[in-house]
């Protein structure tokens, strides 16, 4: 089986130890690298759902996002980062969907 790098992300941080948790790691031009979710039968961020907003600092910030749940919507906190290197240019990004 090939690595994903998503999978060992979440496995090496305490996102483990939740019921529903998601890792989605980005390149520097916004491509989607790797995802990884549990449990999450209805999360969205599938590379054939709409985009969603990226991190654009370098630093953490979260935010939400209204997301359908059958009839109804229902509302979700992220968390995400751009990776930068030293000189604060990004490398790529971190999303952590709740």
């Amino acid at each position: 089986m090939p690595p994903v790098p998503a999978f060992d992300v979440w496995s090496e941080t305490s996102l483990h130890d939740r019921i529903t948790a998601g890792v989605e790691l980005y390149s520097a031009d916004g491509a989607l690298i790797s995802r990884f979710a549990l449990n999450m039968p209805e999360y969205q961020g599938a590379p054939d759902a709409a985009p969603r907003a990226r991190p654009t600092q370098c630093t953490w910030s979260v935010f939400g996002e209204a997301v359908p749940f059958g009839a109804e919507e229902r509302d979700m906190l992220h968390a995400g980062r751009q990776v930068c290197d030293a000189r604060g240019r990004p490398l790529g990004a971190i999303l952590l969907p709740s």
